[in-house]
């Protein structure tokens, strides 16, 4: 859960810029995680520098995760079946913690311009 309250916080940071079409950040970032996670398809079949973002995806670790505990004997993987239950899970967590303190920062920076800017309590009419 950390992960996405990560991205979340990210996605309401961009937000606070944002006078309109705020939503489109929320479903882009979803189809980035459908696209990189191996919800769709193996990552294994992304050429290597998605391969590369996709593994630093919080997103990615956990449906592997959920995988194995529907399916133990680990007979579908996204390309993680090098990677023990237990490293998974410590990845998981690392990975979670990480993008967490990057997203405290990026909101942290981003609030502070949006203050500066006085966009904070602007009104849009559209």
């Amino acid at each position: 859960m950390m992960g996405f309250v990560a991205f979340g916080m990210i996605l309401a940071a961009i937000s606070r810029l944002t006078a309109m079409h705020h939503h489109l950040f929320s479903e882009a970032v979803s189809g980035l995680f459908h696209f990189l996670s191996g919800i769709l398809f193996p990552i294994s079949i992304l050429p290597a520098w998605l391969q590369f973002l996709a593994k630093w995806l919080p997103v990615t670790y956990w449906m592997e995760a959920i995988r194995r505990s529907i399916m133990p004997d680990n007979s579908y993987t996204v390309g993680l079946s090098g990677i023990g239950n237990t490293e998974l899970v410590l990845i998981l967590i690392g990975i979670s913690g990480a993008c967490l303190a990057v997203s405290i920062l990026i909101f942290t920076i981003i609030d502070y311009f949006a203050r500066k800017l006085g966009v904070v309590d602007l009104i849009s009419t559209y």
